[in-house]
């Protein structure tokens, strides 16, 4: 029922389950009933095997399309073909035959020496197992939240920008850098930059050179000494050493912050402080922390695109005004 409600798009993303289910094979006959068209177990030329004319003429399971000599499944041309002729059906007979060779490289080895012996007449239904690591799970015995929780795993990447910071900050757990992303009461536009910064969307003047050489330059525009890479929009432009030694001070004496919790300051200037309950230092740091980091990408941008000069300090002090009048006066500013 769940597939018959859902778009295409989502059909194709919940199939991406399957490579991790297997049958549940003990015996010979578990096999001959196993499925081949659309499995995910058998394959021609890399994808899944479908043929109009072997599933209208009900030739859909290994024992119609194999025979057994001895303890070994191989496909049985003959069979095949003469089923297919009995159905009436138009087909081809070298894409059969090529389906065939994909069958019978389909079939495990371990399946081709299984026997009937011990096998119960109800014993014989196809089984299917899903396998998650080193646990499995039979079929019927699978709710929806564990074919969630797998899609998710599967559909949810990593964002690329946890690579770059984890090759800056190698002993840092990245993922950690999302967890005081949403502060409360901070307006869209500090909101957004702290967004960007993380996701690393903004465009240095390197990249902005290499778009449209005329207009940009690769130097920095607020020092106008060094080329600006990512790192030194944020983080090494010495014109922004002073206003971060100032930050830094301003979160000791005004919010309480310690030297401990401020020793890795690049860490902290970024990404502010992990939470440890509500309320408290913690959010006033990172709050503080997100109106100097929009202050400094506004310098930096009134620089690029205006060629203006502003004052990185004076703009935060500014900016943190506007939005606590705003706040008291139980609006925002966006």
């Amino acid at each position: 029922m769940l597939m018959q409600h859902q778009s295409e798009k989502a059909k194709t993303d919940i199939l991406k389950f399957l490579p991790q289910l297997r049958p549940d094979v003990e015996y010979k006959e578990h096999v001959i009933r196993l499925p081949f068209l659309n499995s995910p177990f058998f394959s021609h030329k890399g994808r899944p095997l479908v043929s109009k004319a072997l599933r209208e003429a009900g030739l859909t399971t290994l024992g119609g399309v194999c025979g057994r000599g001895g303890d070994c499944l191989f496909f049985d041309k003959n069979k095949t073909l003469t089923g297919l002729k009995r159905a009436g059906g138009v087909f081809k007979t070298k894409q059969i035959l090529d389906l065939g060779m994909s069958i019978t490289q389909g079939v495990e080895k371990s399946w081709r020496t299984l026997t009937s012996r011990g096998m119960l007449m109800q014993d014989d239904a196809v089984k299917f197992l899903l396998y998650q690591g080193a646990k499995s799970t039979s079929l019927p015995q699978i709710k929806t939240k564990v074919i969630y929780d797998i899609l998710i795993q599967k559909l949810i990447k990593r964002p690329a920008a946890e690579l770059r910071w984890a090759a800056i900050f190698p002993t840092k757990t990245v993922t950690s850098i999302w967890c005081n992303l949403a502060i409360p009461f901070l307006s869209h536009a500090v909101f957004n930059t702290d967004f960007k910064l993380r996701h690393r969307r903004y465009y240095s003047s390197i990249v902005l050179h290499q778009i449209h050489k005329l207009k940009f330059q690769r130097l920095c525009p607020v020092c106008g000494l060094e080329d600006e890479d990512f790192e030194h929009l944020i983080l090494r432009c010495g014109a922004l050493s002073g206003f971060k030694t100032y930050v830094c001070q301003f979160l000791k004496t005004g919010c309480g912050a310690t030297a401990a919790q401020l020793a890795e300051w690049d860490w902290v200037w970024l990404f502010g402080l992990l939470r440890q309950g509500r309320g408290g230092i913690t959010m006033q740091v990172n709050t503080l922390l997100s109106f100097a980091r929009h202050a400094a990408v506004l310098r930096r941008n009134y620089a690029l695109f205006e060629n203006k000069k502003v004052n990185v300090k004076e703009l935060f002090k500014n900016l943190l005004k506007a939005h606590t009048a705003a706040c008291l006066q139980g609006g925002s500013v966006h």
